[in-house]
């Protein structure tokens, strides 16, 4: 072969594999390219949704902060304005636009949960993250508070229609014998004042809640021996929780217990591992259920944390028989019996102290039910609830009066 045909084809190769080099670079430029464009999207869009989440979060803190304002934006909503917004634009977040309307499914003239949609938009890209806000009438001022009772008599307490307005008052030997002696004419170690409760809830409405609970704590049995860090489920039918020291890590989130067909708690504690966390620990039961010899928390401000909820067929019973015990939180049984008085500790809708053998019984909170009893050393000090528990008793469909502003609960569920 000639020299020039080997020149020849020497020159072929060299160009094929300048060709190829040219293509393979301009193919790693390109995926460079591209790589850089999704990271700046991926880190666009993690941005704008933080934004977006920072924008709902200093809405719905406005409301519970601010309720004055939160009212007029309400009524306002109410008066058939439609929807409220406004709109931030901040340097390196981009536009954050608030919307507020009335949740669908409510009465717009009425309405009790707000929706407010925050969107947020930054180089072309928008997310939305959307929130609820429960709008309590007249707000809380001062919860239940019943004074101690003489010993060895019983002190009951029942809601009646007085004229003019629904209190709680002192009841002789039977249902139809009104004492004199109601809330508004009682004191307290802790307050001096009461609110009243309106009504009994919507009982589907009721049971929703409970079922959202109920589905929390299901499938997870509840290790009594070991820090609760999650919902679960006490198992057992008729069986008693006995010598128990439990504690509950609400620092992350609600905890719910359900001690579904436990019939008593003895000799037990439980106490929490972060008292100021906004999260709140929910023990829910199906049927009656005695606290003898319990306590649950360790401070007043526990009571912000702890909240004991019942179905329709239940009652509670909380006593101190061979020890002082307290109760720092809320205990709900909202719904009266037909027949409403009856054997202590056995009607439904009936929550009910007693101290026993020179022992007390303290609830430092509030109680929410048909019935409220005393007998010996055992007494109810009213705490204002947190915004956090007066959101669940919205949910609940809990109304109250007795003072106070219209007033907010933030709530991620619709």
């Amino acid at each position: 072969m000639s020299s020039r045909s080997k020149k020849g084809s020497v020159l072929l190769y060299v160009i094929m594999i300048f060709c190829l080099m040219t293509i393979l670079g301009l193919g790693l430029i390109t995926l460079t390219n591209h790589n850089t464009k999704m990271t700046k999207i991926e880190m666009d869009s993690e941005q704008v949704y933080q934004s977006a989440l920072s924008g709902l979060e200093t809405t719905l803190v406005s409301f519970e902060k601010d309720p004055e304002t939160g009212a007029k934006i309400t009524e306002f909503i109410r008066s058939g304005g439609g929807t409220t917004s406004t709109e931030l634009n901040i340097d390196k977040m981009g536009k954050i636009n608030i919307a507020i309307t009335c949740a669908s499914g409510e009465e717009v003239s009425s309405c009790k949960k707000l929706k407010v949609d925050s969107t947020a938009t930054l180089n072309g890209l928008s997310r939305t993250v959307t929130g609820y806000l429960n709008v309590i009438e007249g707000g809380l001022e001062f919860p239940v508070t019943v004074k101690q009772g003489d010993d060895d008599i019983d002190d009951r307490y029942r809601k009646v229609q007085q004229p003019g307005d629904k209190e709680y008052c002192l009841f002789g030997t039977s249902p139809t014998q009104v004492g004199t002696e109601c809330f508004k004419e009682k004191a307290s170690t802790y307050e001096d004042k009461f609110s009243q409760y309106e009504k009994e809830p919507n009982l589907e409405k009721y049971n929703k809640k409970l079922d959202e609970f109920q589905l929390m704590a299901k499938g997870q049995k509840c290790n009594f021996e070991a820090t609760i860090d999650s919902s679960c489920v006490v198992e057992g039918s008729g069986n008693t929780v006995t010598g128990k020291n439990v504690v509950i890590d609400n620092s992350k989130s609600d905890v719910v217990i359900d001690f579904k067909n436990i019939v008593g708690v003895m000799s037990s504690n439980f106490t929490l591992t972060d008292p100021d966390s906004e999260y709140l620990v929910i023990f829910i039961s199906n049927k009656p259920i005695v606290f003898f010899d319990t306590s649950f928390g360790n401070d007043i401000k526990d009571a912000d944390n702890f909240v004991i909820i019942g179905s329709k067929n239940t009652n509670f019973l909380f006593q101190g028989m061979d020890k002082n015990v307290n109760g720092y939180g809320w205990i709900i049984s909202p719904f009266q019996d037909e027949d409403p008085w009856g054997a202590l500790d056995t009607k439904k809708g009936q929550v009910s102290l007693r101290g026993q053998n020179n022992k007390t019984a303290n609830l430092y909170g509030g109680a929410y039910a048909s019935i409220v009893s005393q007998v010996n050393a055992a007494n109810i000090y009213g705490v204002k609830p947190s915004d956090k528990m007066l959101g669940l008793f919205a949910d609940l469909d809990l109304e109250m009066s007795g003072g106070g502003a219209m007033t907010f609960a933030k709530t991620y569920d619709k």
